[in-house]
């Protein structure tokens, strides 16, 4: 008998697996792929998207949303990016009201590439990832891009903004950070500035169980993986009593969408209004 050689080695591993099937089915199309075969849409990612701006590579996308479908990338951030319009319109502030607007958490630019393409106002965008916000800053034209830490201060000086928006950002953020944040939004905010953003309420009551759900239920933060805080492995639940005792201080609640589907993962969607 011939020793295996390493394809013999991993297509019995594969078949042990229960892999081998699905494997093959993909070395097939594979090697009958070719550049005409893929819809026009998806040969589009490729090289950029309809708004003309290019697609961040894989990597990054896979930092913002946990894998690197650029498609769905692209998708999504049109989705919420339509999502915050819609839902600061519903509560009487129209987009072309807006004159200066901030995107707390950027990323590389989901969101804030589908806000642009609609003009208006100045938009600019923070993150704490430095690799993030390089790809904005060289690829994404029309916006102003600046490094955070994961503790304040921001880098403008008060009153820059009129709207600031924080997408799945509070939800992984501690009550201490929390806290912070809200005060160091307020202060960039101009008198009557809007900040909308989201978090995990009744609707992530699944992802809970024995004293972690006894304490939301009591109107407590929760906190799981705090010492990933920042991170998108850290998530951070409240109830709407608890926004609204907490992390809403010192501020005007405009509007409360709970479980919002047009906004990531079905957060709840909050419009603060600084007095």
């Amino acid at each position: 008998m011939s020793t295996p050689t390493l394809r013999d080695r991993a297509k019995g591993a594969l078949d042990r697996a229960g892999l081998l099937s699905a494997a093959q089915v993909v070395h097939g199309s594979l090697r009958t792929f070719t550049p005409a075969a893929v819809p026009r849409e998806v040969r589009a990612l490729v090289s950029g998207a309809p708004d003309g701006l290019p697609v961040p590579p894989a990597r990054l996308v896979w930092l913002v949303i946990g894998h690197g479908w650029r498609s769905v990338y692209l998708e999504s951030g049109r989705q919420v990016a339509d999502g915050i319009v819609a839902n600061l319109e519903r509560h009487g502030y129209p987009w072309g009201g807006f004159t200066s607007v901030l995107d707390f958490g950027c990323g590389c630019g989901r969101i804030l590439r589908h806000l642009l393409a609609r003009g208006g106002p100045r938009m600019h965008g923070t993150d704490y990832n430095p690799q993030l916000v390089a790809w904005c800053q060289v690829h994404m034209g029309g916006a102003e891009f600046r490094v955070n830490g994961l503790a304040p201060p921001l880098p403008w000086p008060d009153g820059s903004f009129d709207l600031v928006y924080a997408q799945s950002v509070f939800t992984h953020l501690d009550g201490d950070l929390q806290r912070r944040w809200m005060d160091e939004v307020a202060r960039v905010l101009r008198p009557g500035g809007i900040l909308h953003a989201t978090t995990q309420g009744d609707v992530f009551l699944p992802a809970l169980a024995g004293a972690d759900l006894a304490r939301y239920g009591a109107g407590e933060l929760v906190v799981l993986a705090p010492e990933a805080v920042g991170r998108n492995v850290c998530g951070a639940f409240q109830s709407p009593g608890q926004v609204r005792r907490e992390m809403a201080r010192g501020w005007d609640v405009a509007g409360h969408v709970p479980g919002m589907p047009t906004v990531h993962a079905e957060q709840d969607a909050w419009l603060f209004r600084k007095p």
